[in-house]
């Protein structure tokens, strides 16, 4: 997968502008206000902050809980959160808060008592009830159609906000919501958010920093939401994945910039990337193929960073190599032409069995990019199908229905191969738009494959195509 060869690099100029620095000026910091998430969203229709960190709802108590207060209903919904989290992967940090939703009026009448351990004892009884919310926040309440939709009373927890700081009181609203086919959820919505003006090179920014999606209290975490929209308005974002997080490296006029921001969130801190570069390059390996080239990003541990040729929407554009800052990464998300294949290739978010969960395994930097040696991606370790569901071994009863979910994966760098596609042939595909409408498009031939089930007497039961992801 790593192969040798010369280090090929586009010369960059290291610059930063504060209000405007000089050369060599090492950082700039910008206060920052803070806001209500709630109100953004009339400015800011692309975000969604009233989301907040999902949590599903289950029918069993959590094994791990001592003690649950005395319960009317015959069909309590039982979660947990751990709250205060560093990122996704972080399974050593944060606060675990188990809940519990009753219904005071009986089976059927509606979920709304809402118990949370608050403190992370395990001892539910102790922390007293949240009810529904009487006024909750415009901007907090989804547009679709649900079954049941509670937004309950604030709830406040101690988080972590580091060795100076140590634990602060952070509040959270929490809102339940049950689908017509029965999903149930409850989001923990974080009810601050900082807003500021921030410049990076010869441009202006609004910038927004918030959590959307996982609560980590802190606002120092890479994976921390930042949107920055230029000014003045202007549509023009960075647009690659990542590009949206603290962590997220700014290209500028062609230089390269690293953004941090206090625990509290308060102040941001521009500065040069002063590290050093190296090389990725998509390969063909031993194949016999001449068009080749790549887009989209990685991700490390601590940033986001842009793979391609950066364009003027914001974008990256396909490259056969470009210089990339020494890390080890994954691949948030690429694109890559391969041939006469376009191919999707991103971090692998399953396990055996379990889909969109790693069961705490933590990500593998497979691509490891350093000064001296190009990193060449070329395919040639040998591939994996996944099973994100159903797991091996796992036992049915005669009737049950099961999902079977493939992944194909190169174990090596534990990645995800997906949404293969013939360039050069062409598909119909239709689609219904909001008001009933069928409409149709023509896009590139999707190659998923067609998979076949058979019992064990080889007794066809079942068949379909399986797009792999």
């Amino acid at each position: 997968m790593i192969r040798k060869g010369r280090v090929v690099c586009v010369g960059l100029l290291l610059a930063l502008g504060g209000s405007a620095l000089a050369p060599g000026a090492e950082q700039a910091v910008f206060e920052m206000k803070q806001i209500s998430p709630f109100d953004v969203g009339r400015k800011r229709p692309q975000l969604t902050l009233w989301r907040g960190q999902l949590e599903k709802c289950r029918t069993e108590p959590d094994e791990r809980v001592k003690a649950y207060p005395k319960l009317t209903s015959s069909r309590p919904l039982y979660g947990s959160a751990v709250l205060g989290r560093r990122s996704y992967w972080d399974t050593s940090t944060g606060l675990r808060c188990a809940f519990v939703l009753d219904e005071s009026g009986g089976t059927g009448k509606g979920h709304d008592r809402l118990y949370v351990d608050a403190n992370g004892d395990g001892d539910l009884t102790k922390d007293g009830v949240l009810r529904p919310m009487k006024a909750p926040p415009k901007g907090v309440v989804p547009k679709w159609e649900t079954r049941q939709l509670v937004c309950f009373d604030y709830l406040t927890v101690h988080l972590d906000f580091g060795p100076t700081l140590g634990k602060r009181l952070v509040r959270l609203l929490p809102r339940f919501s049950e689908s017509e086919s029965g999903y149930a959820a409850i989001c923990f919505v974080a009810t601050v958010a900082w807003q500021g003006s921030v410049r990076i090179g010869s441009e202006e920014y609004d910038a927004l920093l918030a959590q959307p999606y996982l609560i980590t209290g802190r606002f120092d975490a890479p994976g921390t939401s930042l949107d920055l929209k230029l000014l003045p308005p202007d549509r023009r974002r960075q647009r690659w994945r990542g590009a949206d997080t603290l962590g997220g490296m700014r290209i500028v006029d062609g230089t390269w910039y690293c953004l941090s921001a206090s625990p509290m969130g308060d102040k941001i801190v521009v500065r040069p990337y002063q590290g050093k570069f190296g090389v990725f390059e998509i390969g063909p390996g031993r194949r016999n193929l001449t068009k080749v080239s790549v887009s989209g990003s990685f991700s490390s541990e601590s940033t986001s960073v842009p793979v391609g040729k950066a364009n003027e929407h914001g974008g990256t554009d396909r490259v056969r190599q470009c210089r990339v800052p020494v890390g080890n990464y994954y691949p948030r998300s690429l694109g890559i032409e391969y041939g006469r294949l376009y191919v999707r290739v991103s971090n692998n978010y399953h396990s055996d069995g379990h889909s969109r969960d790693r069961r705490g395994r933590p990500p593998v930097y497979g691509i490891k990019i350093r000064q001296d040696t190009p990193f060449v991606l070329d395919f040639s370790n040998k591939p994996a199908v996944m099973f994100a569901s159903p797991a091996k071994d796992q036992r049915f009863a005669l009737g049950d229905e099961i999902a079977v979910k493939g992944v194909l994966t190169d174990p090596i760098l534990d990645i995800m191969i997906r949404g293969l596609n013939d360039t050069t042939r062409k598909q119909q595909k239709t689609y219904k738009s909001s008001d009933g409408k069928t409409h149709s498009y023509e896009t590139h031939l999707a190659l998923d494959p067609k998979v076949t089930i058979t019992n064990s007497r080889g007794k066809r039961v079942a068949e379909g195509v399986m797009p792999f992801g």
